[in-house]
């Protein structure tokens, strides 16, 4: 598994069985506060295998970093 990365942000994560996970901020999508959308894609053909959406983890800024909460 390798993380596709620039300096400011990871970018998606490509999988050793050949699928890309890419991170989606369209409210098309259903990307909302409070909502992570990731996108699978095939490596090999460039198919949408599927979108899968997650409640995301409640962050805070501390120190003007975002921290998750504990």
């Amino acid at each position: 598994m390798a993380e596709l990365r620039c300096s400011h942000k990871m970018h998606g994560i490509l999988n050793d069985s050949g699928i890309l996970d890419i991170k989606c901020d369209s409210a098309f999508c259903g990307h909302e506060p409070g909502v992570v959308v990731i996108h699978q894609f095939s490596t090999v053909t460039g198919e949408l295998l599927g979108t899968k959406r997650y409640k995301a983890i409640p962050t805070s800024k501390q120190n003007g970093r975002r921290v998750a909460n504990a």
